[in-house]
């Protein structure tokens, strides 16, 4: 009887304590129209969600360059580039060095 009780007591806390951030999501929750749910996006340039530097080296990259000519251009070390690389494969949704080349939104 007690480990019932103790069960209904924990229940209850628990409750509780998840109670507060649901709540919180449920308000601030953006509510879309039905017309903006479907309504198709409008497609965006992929570079605009490039940092100037992303673009500037994904620029380099389209025209040929090695990495240790682009970080020599823009005084940057190669890891730094290399990061700079990872970023906007990640954000432009590709895998490789090849795949930004043939990238033809620039």
């Amino acid at each position: 009887m007690h480990l019932l009780t103790i069960g209904a007591i924990l229940g209850l806390f628990f409750v509780y304590l998840i109670r507060r951030p649901l709540q919180h999501l449920m308000v601030t929750a953006p509510r879309r129209s039905l017309e903006e749910a479907f309504v198709p996006a409008i497609q965006e340039d992929p570079f605009e969600q490039l940092t100037p530097r992303e673009r500037e080296v994904a620029e380099l990259v389209q025209t040929g360059m090695k990495n240790l000519e682009i970080s020599a251009k823009l005084n940057i070390t190669e890891t730094t580039l290399r990061v700079h690389l990872r970023r906007i494969y990640r954000k432009l949704g590709i895998q490789g060095r090849s795949n930004l080349r043939d990238f033809n939104a620039l």
